[in-house]
């Protein structure tokens, strides 16, 4: 029953939308979790039309609720929808995302792609840019996490030069291929941020324990700013 209800929130006229708004609303803080993930699927359907953003901005307060929903997929789903919204620094939701970074889970969790979402709305926020870095110096992150944080940040193109020292520090990994994905994220971050990172590269480019390939990209990389 609830597919053609979403569907119709997509092509539904804004009279209809408005009606549903304060269903899907309530139903965000339901307490079963089924319940839960409808409404973050509505509210994603809602974010996809034209004039989603007038729906969804005055409702911060529940999508800042859903970021930390003890289900991790409603969770995602959440994070989906506010990147689908194209938010700027401005937004309240901004430090929700900051403090997303410092939870115990969140490297485990969707932390990779909030910091990624960080680094797009607001990459010259310098209170972001400092969660940013600080989250990618956790201990706790996995092989998997780390280079989920390095896609995050290159679909983010994100020209920071404070992250592109981590990156630069993760390219100096060798676990798990981390390493050779962080020298093409690098690489995507521009000049500037290469030649900051000139000397980790040449260490990496003379490091004859480290793969032809990587060694290679690192040369490459430094060459290309000769």
């Amino acid at each position: 029953e609830a597919g053609p209800t979403i569907e119709r929130l997509t092509q539904g006229s804004k009279e209809s939308v408005a009606e549903a708004m304060p269903i899907v609303v309530r139903a965000a803080r339901d307490s079963h979790a089924s319940v839960r993930r409808l409404a973050v699927s509505a509210i994603f359907t809602i974010a996809l039309r034209v004039d989603g953003k007038a729906f969804l901005s005055p409702e911060t307060g529940t999508l800042a609720a859903l970021l930390t929903d003890s289900e991790i997929p409603i969770r995602g789903m959440d994070a989906l929808t506010i990147d689908t919204l194209g938010l700027d620094a401005s937004s309240s939701l901004v430090p929700v995302m900051r403090m997303y970074l410092e939870r115990q889970d969140a490297a485990a969790t969707i932390g990779p792609g909030v910091a990624g979402e960080l680094m797009k709305i607001a990459p010259d926020n310098v209170e972001c840019t400092s969660a940013v870095v600080r989250f990618m110096r956790r201990e706790d992150h996995t092989v998997r996490s780390r280079i989920d944080v390095l896609y995050a940040i290159r679909t983010a193109h994100s020209k920071n030069k404070d992250v592109g020292r981590e990156v630069a520090r993760y390219a100096q990994d060798a676990s798990g291929g981390v390493g050779e994905i962080a020298i093409g994220v690098l690489s995507s971050m521009g000049k500037d941020v290469i030649l900051d990172n000139q000397q980790v590269l040449s260490q990496i480019a003379g490091d004859g324990s480290r793969a032809s390939g990587v060694r290679g990209a690192a040369s490459k990389m430094l060459m290309s700013v000769r």
